[in-house]
């Protein structure tokens, strides 16, 4: 049923880490076409040497599982970062928090210092809480994933933008939401309604990560 969740996660992770313009972070729906066409068709249970293997293939240096469950109200999230040339654990961490967007927050910062990123540039690199730039409300971000994932996984585009849309009216300052509702628009030709969704994303470009400001910029 929080099947969701998972992806939500990793999409967390990479937007919270893109605040940072000097991180080069993709999330696993990035990959999503490989981890199906190797027959994991809803992105579940991918075995290790497969993440391993597309990590490589992506010539990312590192890359980050783990598992996640709820219990008494809590997130309770597992992680483990591996190198992606040898396959060895670097770090690994629990987090349990009845905030989920806190436990994203906790998991960027261990990225960062797994990392060996300078003390220094993580202490002056901007580094707002995802809740303030992504979204605060667990409604809104179950129907934006799910919205996604229904374009992802089904080709269904109608249901991915009414899920999409549904995400805007339980959190209206959504802008990572907006932006994806502006695009569905444009590629589907109805611009006179994709213009106030995208007039609210560039109202609010500081809630983007720096390369989806460039992005929406040059769309404008």
């Amino acid at each position: 049923a929080n099947n969701w969740l998972q992806f939500a996660l990793s999409n967390l992770i990479e937007y919270d880490l893109s605040q940072d313009i000097f991180l080069d972070v993709q999330s696993a729906l990035n990959y999503i076409t490989k981890i199906s066409n190797a027959g994991f068709v809803e992105g579940t249970g991918t075995p290790f040497q497969l993440k391993k293997k597309i990590a490589q293939e992506a010539y990312k240096n590192l890359f980050l599982t783990g598992s996640f469950s709820l219990q008494n109200g809590n997130y309770i999230i597992d992680t483990e970062l591996f190198d992606s040339q040898t396959g060895k654990q670097i770090a690994s961490h629990q987090y349990s928090e009845k905030d989920f967007m806190k436990a994203v927050d906790a998991i960027s910062v261990d990225f960062k210092i797994d990392c060996d990123i300078p003390e220094k540039h993580i202490s002056e690199t901007v580094d707002l809480p995802v809740g303030e730039i992504y979204t605060s409300s667990i409604s809104a971000l179950e129907s934006f994933t799910k919205g996604y994932l229904e374009i992802v996984f089904k080709n269904n585009w109608p249901e991915g933008v009414k899920l999409t849309e549904k995400s805007l009216k339980e959190d209206p300052g959504f802008t990572a939401a907006h932006l994806a509702a502006a695009q569905f628009y444009f590629n589907n030709n109805h611009s006179e309604i994709a213009l106030p969704s995208f007039q609210m994303a560039l109202d609010n470009l500081y809630k983007l990560p720096y390369r989806q400001q460039f992005f929406t910029k040059y769309l404008y």
